[in-house]
């Protein structure tokens, strides 16, 4: 496994907490106000307005998400929100960033055994055997199927298709 900075990684880290906090307050501060939720209250013919005096009959409770959605759209997120949004965000980035490096671990210790089989036979041999001058396997196959005697140096077994060593 490459090993990466401690730099790199907290720059990507500040990047991505940056872009879901980016993403989270533009899409507020975008889609409040096009629904109709504006400084001035509901805007006339907007999705807002037509949903007030479909659904709520000009009547709106304290603390819903109709209210709540007015009173962004008026005065924008409060502080404490923005900051809690900002905290989200890291704490989502954080455990990206922990999820990306265990895969990595992962992945690494997977190659790792793998290379290690290879290496090391099934039946516990260190490496496969040098098959020096043997014909290949089509070769072997086609003598088969000729009715030709193998040489006694192959190593090979062909039944119903398959090569068996």
């Amino acid at each position: 496994m490459k090993p990466v900075s401690l730099k790199k990684e907290i720059g990507l880290f500040v990047l991505k907490a940056t872009a879901i906090t980016g993403v989270a307050l533009g899409g507020v501060a975008i889609a409040v106000p096009a629904l109709g939720f504006t400084a001035g209250g509901i805007a006339a013919g907007s999705a807002a307005a037509a949903y007030q005096s479909a659904v709520l009959g000009g009547t709106i409770a304290s603390g819903s998400l109709f209210a709540t959605l007015q009173s962004i759209g008026a005065a924008g997120l409060a502080l404490s929100t923005q900051l809690g949004i900002c905290a989200g965000s890291a704490g989502v980035a954080g455990a990206h960033s922990v999820l990306k490096a265990v895969k990595k671990i992962r992945k690494s210790k997977d190659s790792d055994e793998k290379g290690k089989k290879k290496q090391k036979g099934e039946d516990g041999n260190d490496s496969e055997e040098d098959d020096g001058d043997l014909p290949e396997n089509d070769q072997v196959t086609d003598n088969l199927k000729n009715d030709k005697k193998p040489s006694r140096d192959v190593k090979y077994i062909v039944s119903e298709e398959k090569v068996l060593l």
